[in-house]
């Protein structure tokens, strides 16, 4: 893994799995650098507003480019059938998170520019390669189309 980039990203999970998931990402040769409480948008506040979810807390983490496309892999084969795992590259970090509340599965990646891309869970390839290209040396570690 020392010869892909570091990338810095911010990872939303809920409270409660966030020690673990920060561990980890220690164990994968990461770093978590802060841990903060989440905020959603006001346009998608009702999404998160339901009280049997835990509170989501933003990791600050910087991980190898390839753990990402990893843990994004684990994330999108993991989604629920009413999830929505959104990863968001226009900000100053890469941010990837879940929406609890999603008429069905989804994944959609915010590129730099703004543009959405909507894709089922099942083109996790497409989602990686799609991904890949906009991380510096990612390199895909699913199977070649």
């Amino acid at each position: 893994m020392n010869d892909q980039s570091m990338v810095t990203l911010e990872w939303v999970c809920s409270e409660g799995a966030a020690k673990d998931f920060a561990a980890r990402i220690g164990n994968d040769g990461g770093k978590t650098m802060s841990m903060t409480p989440f905020e959603p948008e006001p346009e998608e506040a009702d999404l998160y507003s339901d009280a049997q979810f835990d509170p989501l807390i933003i990791l600050g983490v910087v991980l190898t480019s390839g753990m990402v496309l990893r843990y994004v892999r684990e994330l999108i084969l993991d989604l629920k059938g009413r999830e929505i795992a959104v990863i968001d590259l226009s900000g100053d970090a890469l941010q990837v998170r879940v929406v609890p509340i999603g008429k069905a599965s989804q994944v959609i990646v915010k590129a730099p520019d703004g543009s959405l891309t909507r894709f089922a869970p099942s083109d996790i390839d497409k989602i990686e390669q799609n991904l890949a290209a906009m991380l510096p040396q990612a390199k895909p570690i699913g199977p070649s189309p």
